[in-house]
This record gives C-alpha cells, sequence and structure tokens, in this order.
C-alpha cells in the first residue's frame, strides 16, 4: 500500500505545447509537490470530454462511510468486479498518477523502515505513471486512488502489495481500451528501494 509519494516537477517529452502549459501550470497550482499524503491534492492525467489527455489536481481518496479517505485500490477486487471502485472502472474514470518516487515502509512494528522506490529503467527526468481510477464527490470534488496490485521482485521483500507502474507505452490503452485489466499487473522493469529517512518525519516542502 502506498501512503505518500512526490510528485516533483517533471514534464515528459512529446507533449505538445499546450499539453505542456498545462501541466505546468496545474504543478505551480500544487500546495505541494513532496510528500503527497492522503488527502492531499495530486496532478493526475485523465481524458477529457474531447478525448484528448486532461491534467487535474485532485484529491487523493475516496470518501467512504468506513473510510473517510480510501487511498488505494486493490487490482483484484476490481478485475473481479465486486469494489467499492468498480464504478469508476467500470465508467471508464480512469486515470493516470504523475509520480517521480514512491515511499513505503519494512519491518515491524515500531521499527519500521522507510523505503524511496522509483524505476531505474525510466529516464529520471520522466514521470512514473500509476495507473488510477477517479470520481467526483460532493464535498471534496474531484477524487483519485491509487491501484495496487501484488509486489514484484524488488518489492516483495518490502510490502505485499505495490502501485501498477505502467510503461509509458501502455498509458493510452490504459485510458482508452474498454476494459484494460490485463494491464494491472506488478511492473515489469527494474526498481530501486534503497532505505532513507521516513518523509513523515520532516515537515514537506514544495
Amino acid at each position: 500500500m502506498c501512503n505518500a509519494y512526490d510528485i516533483g516537477a517533471k514534464i515528459r517529452p512529446g507533449h505538445n505545447t499546450s499539453s505542456e502549459k498545462s501541466l505546468r501550470e496545474r504543478i505551480a497550482g500544487l500546495p505541494k509537490t513532496r510528500t503527497i499524503r492522503k488527502t492531499d491534492p495530486g496532478l493526475v492525467v485523465r481524458l477529457g470530454e474531447d478525448g484528448e489527455r486532461d491534467p487535474e489536481i485532485m484529491r487523493w481518496g475516496f470518501d467512504r462511510r468506513i473510510n473517510p479517505c480510501i487511498n488505494n485500490s486493490r487490482a483484484d477486487k476490481i478485475v473481479a468486479g465486486r469494489s467499492m471502485w468498480a464504478k469508476a472502472w467500470e465508467e471508464k474514470h480512469r486515470c493516470l498518477i504523475a509520480v517521480e518516487a514512491f515511499y513505503e515502509w519494512s519491518g515491524p512494528k515500531g521499527q519500521k523502515q522507510a523505503h524511496r522506490i522509483r524505476a531505474t529503467d525510466i529516464d529520471p527526468d520522466h514521470w512514473m505513471w500509476m495507473a488510477g481510477v477517479w470520481e467526483e464527490h460532493a464535498e471534496h470534488g474531484l477524487c483519485y486512488s491509487m491501484i495496487t496490485t501484488t509486489p514484484n521482485a524488488a518489492m516483495e521483500h518490502i510490502h505485499n502489495r505495490m502501485p501498477v507502474i505502467l510503461p509509458f507505452e501502455s498509458t493510452d490503452e490504459f485510458l482508452n481500451a474498454e476494459d484494460p485489466v490485463g494491464l494491472l499487473v506488478p511492473y515489469g522493469g527494474e526498481l530501486e528501494t534503497p532505505e532513507c529517512e521516513s518523509p513523515l518525519r520532516s515537515k514537506p516542502v514544495k
């Protein structure tokens, strides 16, 4: 389960000028781009009404009676079609979450060790794109939830879940396909998982 991540200020080469401008404007509108936590606003990309990619700032976490901020969605339950995220998935309310690196913790309670994780086969000047779903809430407005799956070899010693990291060439399929459940799998690339100071112990900076 991912409970904190960094966005940074990266722009993937290949966007046209108007898209780059929109992304930069959205990033500039964020209160912070480091240590994004539950209920914080984050940068996501969804399909607009015109079918083009549309960057949005949304609240991280779905609000439910059992939990006011469900920031992660389980891929296995989405595939099974019986979950609190099923409606968003069926209505193609899918989004790409811009992530520079994410944090996970290993070890026993009271002795947790933080790890800052990113894909080493992705250029460090580019984002990782996480799979997500979104919905509109009467009180919070647009909200998103990050989809998680089983861990790959690099993550299994740290946690039993990991975010779905999409290869850049699969992002169009994820947003546009009727039911791209085949993409909700552990990341097949390389991840670095170095230990780090817990980002929750220091004051977040933009």
